[in-house]
């Protein structure tokens, strides 16, 4: 088996699989944020959020 690396996030992985990374931060397309309707584009403790959802999240003093 091979391995390859992925497009999005550059981890590597089997040809024959996925990208466990990508498949466990990245929520599906389509999916909207949680607290808003933007879509999402990560999670906060296992709820699809968007960027701005996010950065009020976790905050950068």
């Amino acid at each position: 088996m091979a391995t390859v690396e992925c497009d999005t996030c550059g981890s590597e992985f089997e040809d024959d699989e996925y990208c466990t990374y990508c498949d466990e931060v990245t929520p599906p397309n389509g999916s909207e944020c949680e607290f808003c309707d933007n879509p999402a584009t990560t999670y906060v403790q296992d709820h699809p959020v968007c960027n701005d959802c996010y950065e009020d999240a976790y905050p950068i003093d």
